[in-house]
């Protein structure tokens, strides 16, 4: 097999994935996505000792990384800057019976933090390691 037949296989297994992960979240039924993701892994892993020719080689790791870097660092800024918004916004409203935006807020604080520490304990090993 090809790796450009293989990347379709992929693709396509991913969208009906989605597919079944949306039925199985709008029926409500758990077990949809209990059998639908690890059929899904055994069906790649089975067809990929089958791809014949170069899958993968440095350029796509630098590319990887890249992107991995750009998609970090929007996502970071995007939420850091959102979460004090929906903080501002909560702690603004008059009744403050509903504290969702705070709420909100300090959870996605909380996830930029984790990503930070993440990142740190990731870059910590690989300037080790090289």
């Amino acid at each position: 097999m090809k790796p450009k037949t293989y990347r379709f296989i992929l693709f396509t297994l991913v969208i009906l994935l989605g597919a079944v992960l949306g039925y199985g979240t709008s029926t409500g039924n758990p077990f949809i996505a209990l059998l639908a993701l690890p059929s899904a892994l055994i069906i790649l892993l089975i067809l990929k000792p089958f791809v014949r020719g170069v899958t993968e080689d440095e350029r796509n790791y630098r590319l990887a990384g890249n992107a991995a870097r750009w998609a970090f660092s929007i996502f970071v800024v995007t939420a850091a800057i959102v979460s004090n918004v929906l903080i501002a916004l909560g702690v603004e409203k008059a009744d403050m019976s509903d504290r969702y935006f705070i709420v909100a807020g300090t959870t996605l604080s909380l996830a930029v933090a984790f990503l930070f520490v993440v990142y740190l304990i990731a870059y910590i090993i690989y300037s080790r390691r090289s």
